[in-house]
């Protein structure tokens, strides 16, 4: 499906919304193949930045959210695995830079 904002979407459909299994190709290089829940990612997925970042692990109406997700810098070489919420990084996690 092509969105009017420029936006890919290919995948599993239900009621009219991307629904189950899909991934997302934003216009702005992004990317998300994943669980999706009345048109936002929920459930276990991927994300992966058009910079080279990426994250794995749960979603929750369009943010990261739970425990032992994990997010990798590109640029850096920082990986986080731990607890995210809303989003951020929040609660027990380990941050890894490049060099250990």
């Amino acid at each position: 499906m092509l969105i009017r904002n420029g936006d890919i979407y290919i995948g599993e459909f239900w009621r009219n919304s991307f629904h189950g299994n899909g991934l997302l190709a934003f216009s702005n290089g992004d990317f998300y193949e994943g669980k999706f829940a009345y048109n936002q990612m929920n459930g276990k997925g991927i994300y992966h930045f058009f910079n080279g970042d990426q994250f794995k692990g749960e979603f929750v109406e369009d943010k990261f959210s739970g425990d032992m997700s994990e997010y990798s810098e590109a640029v850096t070489g920082e990986v986080y695995i731990g607890q995210f919420l809303n989003g951020l990084r929040h609660g027990k996690g380990k941050l890894t830079s490049k060099t250990g």
